[in-house]
Parts: C-alpha cells; sequence; structure tokens
C-alpha cells in the first residue's frame, strides 16, 4: 500500500504461511564469518614451518578495512575479526587447538594487541 509516498508493508498475522527468514539469515552469515575467519588463522601444512625453529609466529591485521570478514554473498551487517576476538576468544582458540593439534603442534599464545591478531605455534617434541 502507497500512502503519500511512504510504502507500507502489510502482514496478516492470522496467515499460516507466514515465516521470518531474517533471524536464519542472520545466524547462517554469523556462523559463514566464524568459520572463514578461523579459516584465516589454519595455516595450510604448517609443518613446512619447523624446519629450522620449533616456534612460529602468524599475524593477521584487524585494522580498519582488513577487521571486516567479507563473504561471498553480500549482507547488510558487518562481521568484525577484532569482535569475535573479544566474544568468542575461549571459541577460537579450542578451534585453533584442534587444527593444529593433528599435526602435533600446540598453541603457545594467541592475542590481539592494536591492530593486529597474534597466534604463536610450537612443534611439540616427541
Amino acid at each position: 500500500m502507497l500512502v503519500n509516498g511512504w510504502e507500507f508493508l502489510v502482514l496478516n498475522p492470522f496467515d499460516k504461511n507466514l515465516c521470518q527468514t531474517s533471524q536464519k539469515l542472520y545466524n547462517k552469515n554469523y556462523n559463514d564469518s566464524y568459520y572463514k575467519f578461523i579459516k584465516e588463522l589454519c595455516i595450510p601444512e604448517p609443518l613446512e614451518l619447523f624446519e629450522k625453529n620449533n616456534q612460529f609466529t602468524f599475524y593477521i591485521s584487524c585494522g580498519g578495512e582488513d577487521d571486516t570478514i567479507e563473504l561471498e554473498e553480500k549482507f547488510e551487517i558487518k562481521f568484525l575479526k577484532s569482535v569475535f576476538i573479544k566474544t568468542k576468544y575461549k571459541y577460537i582458540k579450542e578451534d585453533l587447538q584442534k587444527y593444529y593439534n593433528y599435526f602435533n603442534i600446540g598453541i603457545r599464545n594467541f592475542y590481539k594487541t592494536g591492530d593486529y591478531i597474534f597466534l604463536i605455534i610450537e612443534k611439540i617434541c616427541d
């Protein structure tokens, strides 16, 4: 319905086919962003990094535009690496430990300082 230039969308509350999808869409994009962020912190073939040293420092930028996690599907809400670190730190570290444990690598330290997120991994001696 259009009234004085304003468009009003009228929903029938008694309609049996009425469904709300925005929360499902938000949850999907939130989870996709989280897993994309985790994947960014998972180094492919990490054992190759330990030829000379038993420790390796990896960092990613989370300042300005680098803080936004870009998904293939456009979504009006931006998910930020820095916010995930604040709100999901425990879960992120657990997911990273699971990944690196497979390669016999431990997480020595994982933290954010300034515009960078640091991940220090260490080869576990046999």
